[in-house]
């Protein structure tokens, strides 16, 4: 005795399959173009906090993408060791509205008091005695004002 298997309609499931292939390479694309526009924000706001100084920070927002779980990843964040001060605030201005109990480290101030001819330890002590830094949210703004337009562009795909 033989049991067949015969499949009906094998060409319109593969044509759906590479529709869905097509479509989830327009949604990385579309990941990606997202990411890039949330760093080019997030500059921008930089520039209108007037918190650029070197532009070293500004530099620093990166665009990384990653496949991950079958889908795509992209995250956008600056590499430079300060920037979640400048977005977040410090002290008493920041997250957690701490005051400080000690000054911020010199040595992490000296290339921008040298740049503006100001004595790292005396900013330290003015930061210290302020109760810290404001902050200059540049990069959630950036992400909040562009993420909810992608998902309309993906909506848009099917």
């Amino acid at each position: 005795m033989k049991v067949g298997v015969h499949l009906v309609g094998q060409k319109d499931v593969e044509k759906a399959l590479d529709s869905l292939m097509e479509r989830g390479t327009k949604i990385k694309k579309e990941v990606l173009i997202t990411g890039h526009a949330v760093r080019n924000k997030a500059r921008a706001n930089l520039n209108a906090f007037n918190a650029v100084d070197t532009g070293h920070l500004k530099r620093s927002i990166l665009v990384e993408q990653e496949d991950a779980l079958g889908g795509i990843m992209v995250e956008v964040g600056p590499t430079a060791p300060f920037g979640h001060f400048v977005e977040y605030g410090t002290g008493i201005f920041g997250p957690y509205k701490t005051p400080l109990t000690k000054m911020p480290p010199v040595a992490a101030l000296e290339e921008w008091a040298r740049h503006h001819g100001i004595d790292p330890f005396v900013l330290a002590r003015a930061i210290l005695r302020k109760g810290g830094l404001k902050p200059r949210p540049y990069l959630y703004p950036a992400a909040e004002e562009e993420i909810p337009p992608l998902y309309d562009r993906i909506k848009r795909l099917f």
